[in-house]
């Protein structure tokens, strides 16, 4: 970690065990999965999550987990494609991203090849 780290915590009402479970994963693969791509720390204790890393990192891994835990309380079973999803969207360095609606999903680039 750089010396800019920074430690946050986000605390988390799930209305039911269930929510929790989606949220985190089968072995809590959603939070490694943000973890790894972030490069960030998470830490959890029941319903309270601390994050660590840096900064910018930190900010952008607890907008991803704020999504991603939006989707959870709505019943969404979280896949890769819905962790992707969120992590995507959490990016602010995305700017004019064409999104292509269809009547079930919505469509997005992920790479910087499908981007151009």
């Amino acid at each position: 970690m750089s010396t800019d780290s920074s430690l946050t915590s986000l605390e988390l009402q799930p209305s039911d065990a269930n929510v929790m479970v989606r949220f985190v994963g089968e072995l809590n693969e959603n939070l490694k999965f943000v973890e790894k791509t972030f490069n960030v720390k998470i830490f959890q204790n029941g319903n309270n999550l601390k994050i660590k890393g840096n900064k910018k990192d930190v900010d952008l891994s607890v907008d991803a987990l704020r999504k991603l835990y939006e989707a959870a309380g709505q019943g969404i079973e979280i896949n890769s494609e819905t962790l992707n999803l969120c992590i995507q969207e959490s990016d602010k360095n995305m700017t004019n991203v064409i999104k292509i609606k269809t009547p079930k999903k919505s469509v997005m680039p992920r790479g910087k090849n499908q981007k151009t």
